[in-house]
C-alpha cells in the first residue's frame, strides 16, 4: 500500500526539530581551530573568519626538517603590540615579568617537527600573537578574535592537572591518549614536562634527578606536555604519551629574584600511563 508524502509543514517541523536536538547543536557548537606552522623564519596563521570568544583550539606545528620550536601563544593586553611582546627579552622564557605586563601566555609548547601540539583554550575577545621564541629574531603572526560569545563548547577531560605554586595536583593515573585539561591555579607562570622514566630507575631516583635539572636524558625521553602559561590559564591538551611511568616537572623561577625554580617547590611528580 502506497503511502502519501508528508505536508510540506510537518516536514519543515520535522527540520526545525532535528536543527535543535542536542546532536545537531554539539555538532554546530565544535570548537573552531587556528592553525600555526613556524618554518624558523616565519610564523603562518590560518584562522577562521569571525572568531569570537569562547572555545578555540589551537594546532601548532613545525616544518621538517627543522630542529624542535618553542611556540608561545600571548593574548595581547590593551595598547601593547605584537611586535613589542615578541620583541620582549625573557631570558628563554626564564623570566617573563616583562613579557606578563604586555600580554598573557595563554598557551604554547615547544614542538618537534611531525608532532604538532593542539589545545583548547577558552578565549577573551582580544589580538592574540604566535611567537617562534626560537627564532632570531622572534617570528610571529597574529589574529583577532572578537567580542560575544559563540556558544563553541571545548572537548570533554580525559583527566585534570592543577598547576599550584608549590604542587602539581595530578592524577594518579592517565590513559595512553585523551585530553587533559591543565589549570594554572598559582600566582605565577608554570610549565609541564613530561619525561618518561627508564624502566630501572625508581619513582624516587627520578623526582631527584628532575629536581635537579640537567640532563635530564639521565631519566628518559622528555617531551612539553604545555608550555609556560600565566596565571589563571586553562588548557585542554589532546596528548598522547607511551605506556609507563613519567615524572611531571616544571622549572620556572629559576631567573627570578629571591625565588626557587618550582621544582624545587614542589612541582614535580610521577604519573603512570596505562
Amino acid at each position: 500500500m502506497s503511502r502519501s508524502p508528508l505536508p510540506p509543514t510537518i516536514l519543515a517541523a520535522a527540520a526545525a526539530a532535528l536543527a535543535l536536538s542536542p546532536g545537531a547543536a554539539s555538532a554546530a557548537a565544535a570548537a573552531p581551530t587556528v592553525r600555526a606552522t613556524a618554518d624558523g623564519t616565519a610564523v603562518t596563521v590560518e584562522a577562521p573568519a569571525g572568531l569570537r570568544a569562547g572555545a578555540l583550539t589551537l594546532r601548532l606545528s613545525v616544518h621538517s626538517p627543522s630542529k624542535p620550536r618553542t611556540l608561545t601563544v600571548l593574548r595581547l593586553r590593551d595598547g601593547a603590540s605584537a611586535a613589542e611582546a615578541a620583541g620582549t627579552d625573557t631570558q628563554g622564557l626564564g623570566d617573563v615579568r616583562a613579557l606578563e605586563r604586555r600580554a598573557v601566555l595563554v598557551s604554547g609548547a615547544t614542538v618537534r617537527p611531525g608532532t604538532g601540539f593542539r589545545s583548547t583554550i577558552p578565549a577573551a575577545a582580544g589580538r592574540y600573537a604566535i611567537v617562534d621564541e626560537s627564532a632570531d629574531p622572534p617570528a610571529y603572526a597574529t589574529f583577532d578574535v572578537g567580542a560575544g560569545e559563540a556558544g563553541a563548547k571545548a572537548p570533554a577531560a580525559t583527566g585534570r592537572l592543577r598547576m599550584g605554586d608549590r604542587s602539581f595536583g595530578a592524577p594518579r593515573r592517565i590513559a595512553r591518549r585523551g585530553v587533559l585539561r591543565i589549570d594554572n591555579a598559582g600566582t605565577r607562570p608554570h610549565h609541564v614536562l613530561a619525561i618518561r622514566i627508564a624502566q630501572r630507575m625508581s619513582d624516587a631516583r627520578a623526582i631527584e634527578l628532575a629536581r635537579d635539572g640537567g640532563d635530564l636524558s639521565r631519566i628518559g625521553y622528555a617531551s612539553d606536555l604545555l608550555g609556560l602559561v600565566s596565571a589563571g590559564t586553562s588548557n585542554r591538551v589532546h596528548y598522547r604519551l607511551k605506556g609507563g611511568r613519567w615524572v611531571l616537572v616544571s622549572y620556572y623561577g629559576a631567573l627570578l629574584p629571591d625565588a626557587k625554580p618550582d621544582a624545587l617547590r614542589g612541582l614535580v611528580d610521577v604519573v603512570r600511563v596505562k
